[in-house]
């Protein structure tokens, strides 16, 4: 009985300290949709004080200090490009137009689009699954084409990725508690007529929270043949980033949450489109009610935890919260 005094004595001082930290875990809430938009803060004149920052459980990384960079908007809509036709969402930004696919628990790049160059992968990259959590990892492999000022690659490789630590991520914008990182080392080689041109390495970190379906931050390093060839940092707004799923733009009442065979809505405006994910991202139900007031048939579903998205006319979305099924 002494130790469990001891021990809850100590946890409750942990608390208070601020050491101990709620462990983030990513999932369907992180997948970009159509008509989501951010303002990109970029930085690529880094200091020597901006580095990556350490791996591991409870860290800082602290870029409040950093340069702002210059600021631009970043819009994510729908895909339907036929030289992209493995992706369902984009977003663009700059004259660069970044193709996706979020249909399968993962986050998979499938190239990008300038005036000048362009990258097309027949096999994507899974930069992020669905979930995950401190410590996670998987490889993929991927191969696909790299064409620039005319020149045409064939380019082929392997991501690492890790969520390889959580804490509090400080950038100029704001200060945010329950962040996860993700590392991703890229290894690539592109070949022109089935000789070696050249051969990439790529690190890149973005640190997310559980609600925020974009980066807060983004952190990457280029290697060309071994040498350093750049090194850059992108960061959104405060104003973008969703700190909570029970912050939504309009007002929602939502029940029974738990729910075991029907959920009910009622909304403060009218909602044209309503979709449950499951942890991996996929899509279970769909509705297209068209009315401040309906329910959704949840008997057919698995017992477990869920996330529910509103969507406007304008395919906005005006909530997006947790859902669980007994």
């Amino acid at each position: 009985m002494k130790h469990l005094y001891l021990t809850s004595i100590l946890l409750l001082s942990l608390l208070i300290s601020g050491v101990v930290r709620a462990q983030p875990s990513l999932s369907s809430l992180n997948i970009p949709s159509d008509g989501d938009s951010y303002t990109v803060f970029t930085n690529t004149n880094l200091s020597a004080s901006d580095t990556e920052g350490d791996p591991g459980a409870n860290q800082t990384w602290d870029f409040s200090s950093m340069n702002a960079g210059s600021s631009s908007t970043l819009n994510y809509s729908n895909a339907s490009s036929p030289n992209y036709p493995n992706s369902n969402i984009k977003f663009e930004t700059q004259g660069s137009s970044n193709y996706f696919d979020v249909q399968n628990g993962a986050l998979t790049y499938y190239g990008f689009s300038t005036t000048n160059a362009s990258s097309n992968f027949s096999d994507g990259q899974d930069q992020v699954r669905f979930p995950m959590s401190f410590n996670d990892s998987y490889t993929d492999m991927f191969q696909g084409t790299y064409d620039a000022f005319g020149q045409n690659f064939d380019r082929s490789g392997n991501l690492n990725v890790t969520a390889d630590g959580y804490g509090t991520l400080a950038t100029p914008q704001g200060t945010y508690n329950d962040v996860l990182r993700i590392q991703i080392i890229r290894s690539s080689t592109d070949e022109m007529n089935g000789q070696t041109s050249s051969s990439n390495l790529d690190t890149i970190y973005f640190w997310y929270n559980e609600y925020t379906p974009h980066p807060i931050m983004t952190y990457t390093i280029n290697y060309v043949d071994g040498s350093e060839s750049g090194r850059f940092a992108n960061y959104i707004a405060d104003s973008d980033v969703v700190l909570n799923t029970e912050e939504h733009s309009i007002e929602v009442n939502a029940y029974p949450n738990p729910a075991i065979d029907e959920f009910n809505i009622k909304s403060s405006e009218r909602i044209h489109q309503a979709v449950v994910y499951d942890l991996t991202g996929s899509a279970v139900i769909t509705l297209r009610p068209k009315s401040k007031a309906f329910s959704i048939n949840v008997n057919d579903l698995e017992r477990g935890h869920y996330f529910y998205v509103l969507k406007n006319s304008a395919g906005e979305i005006r909530s997006r919260k947790k859902l669980i099924i007994q």
